[in-house]
């Protein structure tokens, strides 16, 4: 199979948990609604579910670190107005040296939105900054039955290593936004890689350039997780890029 490899790369990446009120803990891999906020910031719109005919990420990092940030405490009046009330000083955990590997269907209009991406690209927090290392290329990913993975979020029918939790897929386009869809995942630390085996032969592929395993999310499944009531929303006018301005493969 085909697939358009694209690499970021960041000094510090952050992916909070919400579980962690006083401090911003990071999940040591993003979930797939942080991928699809970082192609859709590149292309400028939406990027809808049924518009990914699959995606696959690998996410690495060198080391954690702590940072001390200031928090703002907000109250709501008997009168129901919500306002800052104070500042507190929390610590939050930083990912140094990051890098992501995304493996996304092979569009040429993709090759140059990264290259000239629509917005700011960052890999987490807005300061969180992140460049394309190498020019993205087209490369084999082959079906593998088993082997060993890291840096990834395995589907609960792979599951059974890792830390489980329960991690959002897509988010409502409308405020206040809320996932429309998720599902349970073992998180594979690229510092604590796992063996898997896919006995449905459907999940694992390998990037024959660099022998890397690589779990493959397919459109259908990517669709099966919405929510009952979730839709995705049509994206609006003012998102929309003019693809006539965009030339594949010319650096900024």
């Amino acid at each position: 199979m085909d697939a358009l490899k694209v690499v970021l790369k960041s000094s510090t990446a952050s992916f909070r948990v919400p579980y962690f009120p006083a401090f911003q803990k990071s999940l040591p891999v993003p979930p797939i609604s942080t991928i699809i906020g970082i192609i859709s910031c590149a292309l400028g719109e939406r990027v809808k579910l049924k518009g990914l005919h699959f995606l696959g990420y690998i996410f690495t990092y060198e080391g954690i670190a702590f940072d001390a940030w200031t928090a703002h405490t907000w109250d709501r009046s008997a009168s129901g107005e919500v306002k800052c009330v104070g500042t507190n000083i929390i610590t939050r955990e930083v990912l140094s040296n990051a890098r992501l590997t995304l493996y996304l269907p092979v569009k040429e209009l993709w090759k140059g939105i990264f290259w000239r991406p629509s917005g700011i690209l960052s890999l987490g927090r807005s300061e969180d900054l992140a460049y394309v290392e190498v020019p993205p290329k087209v490369v084999k990913l082959e079906k593998v039955s088993s082997g060993e993975v890291r840096g990834v979020l395995l589907p609960k029918e792979l599951g059974g290593v890792g830390q489980a939790l329960r991690l959002p897929i897509y988010f409502s386009w409308a405020e206040p936004r809320t996932p429309v869809a998720t599902d349970l995942f073992f998180i594979i630390d690229a510092h604590s890689p796992a063996y898997v085996k896919d006995s449905q032969n459907k999940w694992l592929y390998k990037d024959t350039e660099t022998g890397e395993n690589v779990i493959i999310y397919s459109r259908d499944w990517l669709l099966s997780r919405l929510s009952p009531n979730g839709k995705e929303v049509n994206r609006r006018d003012g998102c929309r890029r003019d693809k006539s301005k965009i030339h594949g493969g010319e650096p900024r």
